[in-house]
């Protein structure tokens, strides 16, 4: 018998399928049971040691120890101060930039889109055109972007249509 295999048996190392088999052995080895003697008068001459446990006051004085010093690291460290307030004051400002020259800008080609054609493309009369009058202008265009356009307001029309006979 392995003398490897019998100290990890007498650790109760093994599982228990090969701990059976090693006790089975052990049954016709003579060797192996005075292996086994010997480790066991080992243990017994070796008095068992405990760990010693301090006292709960010395416990409670290190951790209020441990408690006072991390208090005074944290006060220690110097606080990251927050950038919230500069980024809200920057984006206020950038947006009143903007709003002030969109609104100061007296030129109508300026405040339309280059996609959409302005007012002023279309030709309205004299009199302020009503939405009706600009939308069928605008539709009237033979413009492809405004294809898809023309046909979403086909079928909703065609639907009101249909919702209205029922």
């Amino acid at each position: 018998m392995d003398e490897e295999k019998l100290l990890l048996y007498w650790s109760g190392e093994l599982d228990p399928g090969e701990a059976w088999a090693v006790e089975r052995a052990i049954e016709h080895d003579e060797a192996a049971q005075q292996y086994l003697a010997e480790l066991e008068a080992l243990r017994a001459s070796v008095p068992e040691q405990s760990t010693p446990t301090p006292p709960i006051s010395v416990l409670d004085d290190i951790l209020a120890e441990d408690l006072t010093a991390r208090r005074r690291l944290a006060r220690q460290r110097p606080k990251r101060p927050s950038r919230l307030p500069a980024l809200l004051v920057g984006s206020g400002i950038a947006a009143a930039v903007a709003i002030g020259i969109w609104l100061s800008s007296s030129d109508p080609e300026q405040l339309s889109t280059p996609s959409m054609p302005s007012v002023v493309e279309i030709d309205a009369p004299e009199a302020t055109p009503t939405k009706r009058a600009l939308s069928q202008r605008l539709f009237a265009s033979d413009d492809r972007r405004f294809s898809t356009l023309r046909e979403s307001r086909d079928r909703r029309n065609q639907f009101k249509k249909t919702k209205r006979r029922t």
